[in-house]
């Protein structure tokens, strides 16, 4: 998914220290979560879980953005490590 591939990216770029980079890789991911939000086909308990979970990532991605943009390495892994867990949340909703 756009989602999994951003999450790579940014994997990627906090280990290079490309903190400037991430900027651009957050904004297609919240595209991504906001056109997930709206077509997905779950329905019930499955559409809450998935809404919550996206939310979730998406504060968690504001996170990383704000410590990448302070130049804050060690914030920004530690945001990081948290938004690769509400992804897994996203993932295991999707399903």
């Amino acid at each position: 998914s756009e989602i999994q591939a951003g999450m790579k990216t940014i994997s990627t770029q906090i280990s290079e220290n490309k903190h400037d980079a991430m900027h651009d890789e957050i904004e297609k991911i919240e595209a991504s979560i906001k056109s997930l939000k709206e077509k997905s086909a779950l329905e019930g308990d499955k559409k809450t879980r998935l809404e919550a979970s996206l939310r979730q990532l998406s504060t968690q991605l504001g996170k990383v953005h704000s410590a990448a943009d302070a130049k804050d390495a060690e914030k920004t892994k530690t945001e990081f490590k948290k938004a690769e867990g509400a992804f897994k949340l996203v993932e295991s909703a999707a399903k």
